[in-house]
């Protein structure tokens, strides 16, 4: 008894000497009411711990203009997160002030790295091929250069190599050097998460460049590249649209007749043009006048980015008659660097304030790569007939979720407690790529072929990749 009357005399001293103010507060209604990273982000920049809302309308009360649409709309989120009836509206009025979408400039889905290594790398096959002169969308090859077995093996019956070797071409026998332009199309959108908008996009541009043939088993060449894409946001909350140009050093060699490696770098820039609409309603409070507040603005941005891509890869050939089969592997590293930029909002209703000062993003890409590819050459009396289908394994050791940081334009005192903070989706680490295509090779130097690809097993991600054309020598 003596022993249980002294522990309830420690507890009622502690209780009696413990500060009030070492016990934990209740989060501010604002905070509670978000449920994803990017509400959360926002609430506890414009209600306590970050005090946004109570700086401004301490040190700005009568303040117009934008700063005072700040002042407001940080107001109307602070009073009606204190009524339950209101939590759905002000969790869309948190997404729309965090500014979710701006993680799409970031985004590697979006980007150009991975095209323009596409088209290099059709350009390679053609090199491997055998391919000279010059190609518009070209892959096959000439048929009458002293390549490697391996080369030579896909050109199909002997009497059809011996027709297109003996017709007349409009530009003689080719040379070391070839010029070459490809072109690409890609479609496919990234669904919405609690840490990402859902987006919509569209890519398409061309490849051109120049290669010399140093000796029959190495191949130098360069190349320039440029592509648009145009991103929709979903739920019609702006897009993102893009210009890329890019520059690329790419190289084939064969080891032996069936044993090739390719090696590419590349360099390149981003010119985003950037519309992120903010759209949401919640009532006014009574200092404002009352009623609804209707927010329906467009804030723009003009922001750049810089990237870097190497890639190195290789495959072993194996022919049995008509059929050549064989393994591929390839490694690809990919940086990019977005620059910080700020937000315009031209309009001066309700919102004007709204406009965001986006910190800088880094996406680094690590991948491998392993699968394999199988053809057939298919003789006709018109041409090659070349059916091919190819199956990769992809897995991503860099990219990893990254903290995107913001902060109000009409912020008067941007610092660490007012700026908005939250990582994206961790990316997927393994997905797949498959692809078939069909090349047809006729004699006097024409051929033509289309190339479908998609990607299978990439979390929230749906991609289509097609690439179509002709080729003529002269």
């Amino acid at each position: 008894m003596p022993r249980l009357s002294s522990a309830v005399m420690l507890v009622l001293v502690l209780a009696v000497v413990t500060p009030i103010g070492a016990q934990t507060p209740a989060p501010d209604p604002l905070v509670q009411a978000a449920n994803t990273p990017p509400q959360f982000g926002a609430a506890v920049v414009i209600a306590p711990p970050g005090g946004l809302c109570r700086e401004l309308v301490t040190q700005f009360a009568t303040a117009g203009g934008p700063r005072g649409d700040l002042r407001d709309r940080c107001r109307e989120l602070v009073a009606d997160a204190k009524v339950p009836a209101l939590t759905g509206p002000v969790q869309t009025g948190l997404e729309q002030m965090a500014g979710v979408q701006i993680t799409g400039a970031g985004n590697a889905r979006v980007g150009t790295a991975g095209f323009q290594l596409a088209n290099i790398a059709g350009r390679l096959a053609a090199l491997r091929g055998g391919a000279l002169g010059f190609s518009l969308l070209g892959l096959e090859p000439d048929k009458d250069e002293q390549l490697p077995g391996t080369m030579l093996a896909s050109l199909g019956s002997a009497p059809l190599v011996a027709q297109a070797a003996s017709a007349p071409s409009s530009g003689g026998s080719p040379g070391r050097l070839g010029a070459f332009i490809n072109g690409s199309y890609s479609t496919g959108s990234l669904d919405a998460t609690s840490r990402e908008a859902g987006v919509d996009f569209d890519s398409g541009g061309v490849t051109a460049g120049v290669d010399y043939r140093l000796t029959p088993n190495l191949i130098l060449g360069a190349a320039f590249g440029y592509l648009h894409t145009s991103a929709d946001y979903q739920q019609s909350s702006g897009k993102l649209d893009s210009d890329d140009y890019s520059g690329t050093l790419y190289g084939t060699y064969y080891v032996t007749d069936q044993f090739y490696l390719d090696g590419t770098a590349t360099v390149g820039g981003t010119n985003y043009s950037s519309d992120r609409r903010i759209k949401y309603a919640l009532p006014a409070v009574p200092a404002t006048g009352g009623g609804i507040t209707t927010v329906n603005q467009t804030a723009q941005a003009d922001p750049g980015a810089i990237w870097y891509a190497f890639g190195l890869s290789g495959g072993y050939d194996f022919q049995f008659g008509g059929f050549t089969v064989g393994p591929i592997g390839r490694l690809t590293y990919v940086r990019t660097e977005v620059d910080s930029y700020q937000e315009r909002i031209d309009s001066s209703a309700a919102g004007s304030g709204l406009a965001l000062n986006v910190g800088s993003q880094t996406v680094e890409s690590f991948t491998t790569s392993l699968g394999g590819q199988a053809s057939y050459s298919w003789s006709t009396p018109i041409g090659v007939i070349v059916p091919t289908v190819r199956f990769e394994w992809l897995h991503e050791f860099l990219n990893d979720a990254r903290s995107i940081k913001a902060n109000f334009v009409q912020d008067p005192t941007p610092g660490t407690g007012t700026t908005i903070t939250w990582k994206t989706d961790q990316p997927d680490r393994d997905f797949f790529i498959v692809g078939a295509g069909l090349a047809a090779t006729f004699p006097r130097g024409f051929s033509a072929f289309v190339l479908y690809e998609t990607v299978v097993d990439l979390r929230d991600v749906t991609e289509h990749h097609v690439v179509g054309g002709v080729r003529m020598t002269f």
